[in-house]
């Protein structure tokens, strides 16, 4: 569909005029409905899930997750979960229909959820280093993670949101890639594993209990 293409959405009943003007804007939501109504997990098509087994856990254990882009000003719905009924999605739903912004898919997105959570921080878990590490949208950070070694340590983090956008990376650029995020992509690819037990650290990170059961490259190198 093209970008200027005028949509309507039922959650936005209630509100005469007010037309969603992108096919961005309609997918947050219908993103944040569907969450409030059957609960789930929300991925954005560029994001890579490294550890299903703590993201279970950590959606287990909170009512509600997103990831931090840009923090402190604004949360990503491209990595977001919640449980059904939760409180958060309700809260983002009904401000839909006081404050939504036609025009501004970022506000409505992301500055508006880091709003809630800035006054209440047990609405949502703020997952760190999924949406803003590595930044995505500086060019030399991206080439430094997506084609070096020995920067970033894959196997410590949920899931990463690559910021891959266009059609010029898939299954045939991931068997070329000479990089760790290479080696990371190529291991998902293959069936991931199941991690070992993990553990949390006093800075919110899990880290693995024993390193020693991580799966292995082929060089014996973790990535």
């Amino acid at each position: 569909m093209g970008r200027h293409q005028v949509f309507s959405h039922r959650a936005l009943h209630g509100h005469p005029g007010t037309r969603i003007t992108s096919s961005t804007t309609r997918r947050t939501l219908l993103r944040v409905e569907n969450l409030s109504k059957y609960g789930g997990l929300a991925l954005d098509f560029d994001v890579i899930v490294i550890n299903g087994t703590a993201l279970r856990a950590m959606l287990r254990e909170h009512s509600c997750i997103m990831c931090e882009e840009a923090f402190p000003k604004m949360l990503n719905s491209g990595f977001f979960g919640c449980k059904r009924g939760a409180r958060f999605a309700e809260l983002m739903l009904a401000k839909y229909h006081t404050d939504f912004r036609p025009f501004e898919w970022v506000y409505n997105s992301g500055h508006m959820a880091y709003n809630f959570w800035q006054e209440d921080h047990a609405l949502v878990h703020v997952v760190p280093e999924v949406c803003s590490y590595p930044v995505g949208y500086k060019e030399h950070e991206r080439d430094v993670y997506l084609h070096r070694r020995g920067y970033y340590h894959w196997m410590e983090k949920l899931a990463i949101h690559t910021y891959l956008h266009g059609r010029d990376f898939g299954e045939e650029q991931a068997l070329k890639m000479n990089s760790s995020f290479g080696d990371m992509v190529r291991w998902v690819m293959k069936g991931a594993p199941v991690f070992p037990p993990l553990k949390r650290d006093a800075r919110d990170k899990w880290r693995p209990s024993d390193k020693k059961l991580l799966p292995e490259l082929d060089d014996g190198a973790y990535f």
